[in-house]
């Protein structure tokens, strides 16, 4: 007697094949969903960091520009040095090159403007809101000991994304005249 053995087609059946691609599918629309919110979550953060760099930068170059700088001083107030404790809004000063550098706040921006007459220029991006810009500067004069100092604190908010709701800061820096005022 020969046996002959009968060979089993394995296979998927059409039921096996459907709820594969079925969990495929499933599986592929959470991992797709999961990927594009984090390409949108990795775009918010390179704009934050790109504002926030900007803003560190104006923040640098206005410390470096007032320390370098002399004859400072509060447009609109009748003493050297800005009355605190509300400060002004506003500084001038000479900067190294003997020229009139003048800071302001106008329309959420903080403006810069170099030489006497000139047109002042934004510096602050414009995703930065700033609510408050105030100067406070101690030691300008002849009639005290202490170096000239500017204190200069910026409030505001950063708005990279119009759907959500702008992170608000407080920065507070100080500059020290270089020159000896003796």
């Amino acid at each position: 007697m020969i046996y002959v053995k009968k060979q089993k087609n394995s296979g998927l059946t059409l039921i096996e094949l459907m709820v594969s691609v079925a969990l495929f599918s499933i599986v592929m629309t959470i991992v797709a969903t999961a990927y594009i919110h984090m390409l949108s979550l990795d775009r918010r953060v390179r704009a934050t960091n790109d504002v926030s760099n900007n803003l560190n930068f104006v923040v640098d170059t206005m410390a470096r520009s007032i320390r370098t700088g002399s004859a400072y001083q509060c447009p609109g107030s009748s003493a050297p040095n800005c009355p605190s404790p509300s400060g002004q809004s506003s500084f001038t000063f000479v900067d190294d090159q003997e020229k009139t550098v003048q800071y302001d706040l106008n329309s959420g921006q903080i403006r810069e403007c170099y030489d006497t007459g000139c047109s002042f220029t934004p510096i602050t991006d414009p995703r930065i809101t700033i609510s408050s810009l105030t100067f406070f500067v101690k030691g300008v004069g002849n009639t005290d000991t202490a170096q000239p100092f500017v204190t200069f604190i910026i409030k505001g908010s950063i708005n990279v994304d119009p759907q959500q709701s702008p992170v608000a800061f407080s920065i507070q820096t100080s500059a020290v005249q270089r020159q000896i005022d003796i």
